[in-house]
């Protein structure tokens, strides 16, 4: 619950402006937690113990775990992936810029893969552009809508989209399950 209620606040200190974060106080960094976090940590903390949870998700669980539809589970990230050209050991290169988000984000935003061979339907049901073995397709789910991520593929850019540069982005309603 204490992630849940975060992420509003980190999401009501982000639309104050990040540049005006960056150059504040140490008090206003105490008022909004998250982006002092996620964006600027601080190396006298101890790193996290636990790592970041990264869901793999199929056409029978996807709105049952992410409450797409209606937003109730909070905000999350998802990448629709191919395994395409790709063996059962293979690695894409992609995973690694998404487990650093997902480990700067985790307390404040859910991760989960699709991958659209395994998910079909789901795949289908957003209406997303094909991903490639070298980069998947990125949506942000937040509060019943979608947004479409086309940003640099980096770990800090997948950040600043998720507290601070979706709200200018453009979105649509989440689709209705239809099976």
């Amino acid at each position: 619950m204490v992630g849940r209620v975060c992420v509003g606040l980190a999401l009501l200190c982000a639309a104050w402006g990040l540049e005006q974060y960056k150059d504040s106080d140490d008090k206003n960094k105490e008022d909004c937690p998250f982006l002092g976090d996620a964006l600027y940590p601080d190396p006298d903390l101890p790193e996290r113990e636990h790592p970041p949870t990264e869901l793999e998700l199929l056409d029978d669980c996807f709105e049952d775990e992410t409450m797409a539809l209606s937003g109730v589970q909070g905000t999350w990230y998802v990448a629709f992936y191919t395994q395409e050209d790709c063996d059962s050991e293979c690695q894409q290169p992609w995973r690694d810029v998404w487990h650093e988000a997902a480990t700067m984000l985790q307390d404040d935003v859910q991760f989960a893969q699709v991958d659209v061979s395994a998910a079909p339907r789901t795949f289908e049901r957003f209406a997303l552009p094909d991903p490639t073995p070298s980069a998947p397709t990125v949506v942000l789910l937040h509060l019943g809508q979608l947004y479409h991520y086309t940003g640099a593929w980096k770990p800090i850019d997948l950040v600043q989209y998720a507290i601070n540069d979706f709200f200018s982005a453009k979105y649509r309603p989440v689709p209705r399950q239809t099976w």
